[in-house]
């Protein structure tokens, strides 16, 4: 039996719209503050998570969170096509929404 490395599994279909978006494909010297300035400038921005390694070392994606999925559908549009190092940015919706941290303080 050869066991061979595959590539990581992308799905064949987006997620439905949340208020979260992922940002796919991104540099590994990509950091916070390259990002947050783009973030930022879009209406009901509320947070980043760069997706890390154990070894802290980023992973290449990100995850940007808004207060309404009418913010996120209007950044998502708006990063369509964008480049970062070099780089065409795949923006897709966040299978989940409201980060765990959120959910927790809105239930509070």
């Amino acid at each position: 039996v050869r066991l061979q490395r595959q590539g990581a599994v992308q799905p064949s279909e987006e997620a439905a719209p949340s208020n979260g978006i992922g940002l796919f494909n991104l540099p590994f010297h990509t950091t916070a503050a390259d990002l947050e300035p783009l973030l930022a400038a879009q209406p009901g921005f509320q947070s980043l998570h760069m997706v890390r390694r154990r070894d802290g070392s980023f992973r290449g994606y990100a995850f940007a969170y808004f207060s309404t999925v009418e913010h996120a559908s209007q950044c998502r549009a708006h990063l369509k096509g964008m480049t970062v190092g070099g780089q065409t940015v795949d923006v897709r919706f966040a299978s989940q929404g409201v980060p765990c941290e959120a959910v927790v303080q809105a239930d509070v």
